[in-house]
């Protein structure tokens, strides 16, 4: 009888445990689906021209260049829709293109398995579902077109890669942020590297781009580096693409060139630059001797980074944080002060104007801000006006993104941001407040000045939604002439009453 029934038992779990593996495994010709509805992806944005782009790394024939590009656009797309694809090894979208408006979308997957020795290995590719689909495109504000285009042909660009032949080098503590926030997060975002040059950011003066960075990378334990073709997306929206761009982001950290030349005093020095950079945080700097070294010559290490050995104690350094490694580094004298310069996160979204700063460097300089302002006739703005008591106000929900850490950023953990808005005639010369309604329904008050161009500003340490309003409660509405008269009609009336009901009982 037991066995019996632990026979029923070993058939009715493994059935389950069949049912439950079969409705696990994704249906990808439906995914697709989702991705081409009747064959067809609808992009908001320019259309790329391949065939005016140079040959590259990576990209030998204009058939490659055609594919590069595509793959970045559908699958940017498929990203922003949320399609249920990784983008892995083991899961991902392949993509090849007869034309920048025809393409096969595959999804490709690969399974692991153990080999004899124990260690993993990779199955072959096997595709799990393929369509054709059409791109069609549709223009997005020409403004942004023509601004896009015009900081693109700004962006320095090679006739083709050379080694050690640079378009940007990138120094100090932008190097620092793009390690600190995204490279010890295990992240490697080639796409989002030129965000951590400072002459790009420069160029970008503030404005809300996001620049994608395509080709071959590599990254050694002093230096990252790629090259490749740039195309600059606003909102999700593909605007302009470029041809090829150099970069190498360099471990070098900057300190002050009156520091004794001694490591003790070099580490010190460093840890205060870190320091003012990032508050708070737990990084530690120490001197990497013997066999860490890895039979590195420290000497060639300087040569491709371009340092003088002189400007240097002459040894190489490692950061880490909590014992994670987060990179060596070569710690120099300050000689050019663009390359000690703190770096400052500023970027103001086109559509609602609103501008966010901040020079807290655990903010990764990738980021790019979303706004999303909550207009008259909405629900939200109903349970504000409720909420706050008052008619007139701006709500605007805010928030930041970073593409390298594929992650909203929500709050500063080790400093504050600064935030303006624009203000609408009806509060103009009015006591401005800035609100902030918690969880709990309590209201959170914010002070506000005003900077040159009459925007309101002020400061927080984390994202939400935000309201701009009068101080002030909300006037009464004054009684019209009209109403005035109304109420004098009505006293002469009822006086007229009084005086006639006198009459009448002096006569009776």
């Amino acid at each position: 009888m037991k066995k019996s029934f632990l026979k029923m038992f070993i058939i009715a779990f493994s059935f389950f445990g069949f049912i439950a593996t079969t409705n696990a495994k994704k249906d990808y010709e439906a995914i697709l689906n989702q991705l081409a509805p009747n064959g067809i992806i609808n992009i908001t944005g320019v259309k790329p021209d391949t065939t005016s782009l140079p040959l590259a790394d990576g990209a030998e024939r204009p058939e490659d260049v055609l594919n590069m590009i595509m793959s970045l656009l559908i699958k940017e797309h498929a990203n922003n829709i949320g399609l249920d694809i990784k983008d892995t090894w083991a899961e991902s979208l392949s993509i090849s293109c007869t034309e920048t408006t025809q393409c096969t979308v595959n999804v490709v997957t690969k399974e692991q398995y153990t080999t004899e020795s124990g260690l993993p290995g990779l199955g072959v590719d096997k595709i799990e579902a393929s369509k054709e689909v059409t791109i069609k495109y549709t223009d997005p504000d020409p403004y942004l077109v023509s601004d896009a285009r015009d900081l693109m042909l700004q962006i320095k660009k090679s006739d083709k890669y050379k080694l050690n032949k640079y378009d940007y080098i990138a120094y100090g503590l932008t190097v620092l942020n793009y390690d600190y926030n995204i490279y010890k997060n295990n992240y490697i975002s080639d796409f989002a590297r030129l965000h951590y040059v400072a002459e790009i950011n420069d160029l970008l003066d503030g404005r809300n781009y996001q620049l994608r960075f395509i080709g071959p990378s590599g990254n050694t334990p002093w230096a990252n580096y790629g090259n490749g073709y740039t195309v600059l997306y606003y909102k999700n929206m593909p605007l302009a693409y470029g041809g090829v761009t150099a970069i190498t982001l360099r471990r070098v950290i900057y300190i002050p060139s009156d520091t004794n030349n001694n490591s003790e005093s070099y580490i010190a020095a460093a840890k205060k630059v870190i320091d003012d950079y990032i508050p708070n945080n737990k990084i530690t700097v120490r001197l990497i001797t013997g066999e860490e070294l890895q039979n590195e010559n420290v000497d060639t290490i300087l040569q491709e980074l371009e340092i003088d050995k002189k400007d240097t104690d002459g040894n190489i350094y490692i950061l880490e944080e909590n014992g994670e490694y987060i990179g060596w580094y070569i710690l120099a004298k300050e000689i050019d002060n663009n390359k000690s310069k703190k770096p400052e996160f500023n970027k103001k979204d086109y559509d609602s104007k609103v501008n966010v700063k901040s020079s807290d460097g655990s903010i990764s300089l990738d980021s790019k801000l979303q706004v999303e302002e909550i207009k008259d006739g909405s629900e939200k703005y109903q349970e504000i006006e409720e909420s706050i008591e008052k008619e007139n106000f701006q709500a605007f929900d805010i928030s930041l993104y970073s593409d390298g850490l594929a992650k909203s950023i929500k709050v500063s953990e080790n400093g504050t941001f600064e935030v303006s808005l624009p203000v609408e005639d009806v509060l103009k010369n009015k006591n401005l407040v800035v609100y902030y309604i918690k969880d709990d329904g309590t209201i959170e008050e914010h002070p506000v000045t005003l900077d040159e161009e009459g925007n309101a500003v002020f400061e927080t340490n984390h994202f939400s939604t935000y309201i701009l309003t009068d101080k002030e409660k909300d006037e009464e509405v004054p009684q019209t002439v009209d109403s005035i008269y109304t109420m004098i009609s009505f006293f002469i009336i009822g006086l007229t009453g009084c005086i006639g009901l006198t009459l009448y009982r002096k006569l009776n």
